[in-house]
């Protein structure tokens, strides 16, 4: 299921996610952000482009952080990423010293060796990205509290279906 994670259905579930998660994470960041490691990391698997910031440059690498200290397993396994990412290093950070094309190699050893591991990383790494309010902003999108209606849909334009509704019926009438 986790290879079956891409960032269009991250995003889809995380519209439908109470926002009581996404803002009780948010306020309660008490980690710095300076792991230099996961910031190379985060900044490999989404990089600024096209308008869009990178992923360490709207918080990020604090927010996975505090996701580790919340939830100690998913914090083992990213740590476990990148310490083998990190190599046998006496650096800590090495792998954030490396050039890009030498990283992204590193993040697709990491994908084919242990897919689930890298999953996880690579999963955290969107969470932490999309579900950030500089960002929705950026993608078009509007949060709608729970509390009260949402936004209306636009009246329907029947011309869409015009080129449908002049074709035969394909279908016999009870």
């Amino acid at each position: 299921m986790l290879s079956d994670w891409t960032r269009r259905n991250f995003l889809g579930a995380s519209i439908a996610a109470p926002p009581v998660l996404i803002t009780s994470i948010e306020a309660a960041t008490k980690t710095d952000g300076k792991n230099a490691t996961l910031r190379a990391v985060a900044d490999e698997i989404i990089p600024a482009g096209n308008g869009m910031p990178a992923a360490s440059e709207v918080g990020g690498v604090a927010y996975i952080e505090k996701l580790m200290i919340d939830e100690p397993a998913m914090g083992r396994v990213i740590q476990e990423c990148l310490t083998i990412l990190n190599g046998n290093a006496p650096s800590p950070d090495a792998f954030s010293k490396l050039s890009s094309p030498d990283r992204i190699a590193a993040l697709k050893r990491l994908e084919q060796n242990s897919s689930a591991h890298f999953a996880l990383l690579r999963d955290s790494v969107y969470e932490a990205y999309y579900t950030r309010p500089q960002i929705w902003k950026l993608i078009g999108y509007e949060l709608f509290p729970t509390d009260h209606s949402g936004p209306h849909m636009k009246p329907f334009d029947k011309s869409v279906i015009d080129v449908v509704s002049k074709r035969p019926r394909y279908y016999r009438e009870a």
